[in-house]
């Protein structure tokens, strides 16, 4: 009989014999494993556990202990996992993960990010309007008022209604037939 100790570098494996020993009670227990009757009895366990018979931890423990070595750190890990895919799936992980910072971060790339593109606009209509066009709009503008507003100053109007009023009438040619 021999006794190993653990992995760990700081014990030593040691080796006793039955003379090493006063009076002890040991318990041992022998079980053959035989592939097929483990089959069988994991197919009995999970009918059992889909009726609703046994719990998920008694079929761990009782029917599927030649595949499962620690039942509690198998519950552990199915808990991690599923609040891990709820917290994928509500979207709560990625806020957790990022901290205030990262989300000013990434505000303000957004911010540099339009600025740009306006920039980029301005450039291209700089680039496609010729400066004459371009103080002609500054000019009506400036005729109309606001920027972006349709309505025409009265005073403007005015001079307009007036000096259409002055002009001579220039009727449509009359037809000609020749």
């Amino acid at each position: 009989m021999s006794i190993t100790g653990s992995s760990e570098a700081v014990e030593e494996t040691i080796k006793i014999a039955g003379a090493d020993f006063d009076h002890e009670n040991f318990e041992v227990s022998f079980e053959a494993v035989d592939p097929a009757e483990n089959d069988r009895a994991l197919l009995v366990g999970e009918s059992l556990r889909r009726a609703g018979d046994i719990s998920q931890r008694t079929f761990w423990e009782k029917y599927l202990k030649h595949v499962i070595a620690d039942p509690d750190q198998e519950y552990v890990n199915l808990w991690e996992e599923s609040i891990l895919q709820y917290l994928l799936q509500s979207g709560a992980l990625a806020q957790l993960v990022m901290s205030e910072g990262m989300q000013e971060q990434m505000a303000g790339q957004a911010q540099e990010g339009m600025a740009n593109a306006e920039a980029g606009i301005q450039q291209r209509m700089d680039e496609t309007i010729s400066t004459e066009g371009r103080l002609a709009a500054q000019e009506m503008e400036n005729i109309s008022g606001q920027t972006g507003s349709l309505t025409v100053p009265r005073e403007i109007m005015e001079q307009g209604m007036n000096s259409a009023a002055r002009m001579p009438s220039r009727g449509f040619p009359a037809n000609r037939r020749t």
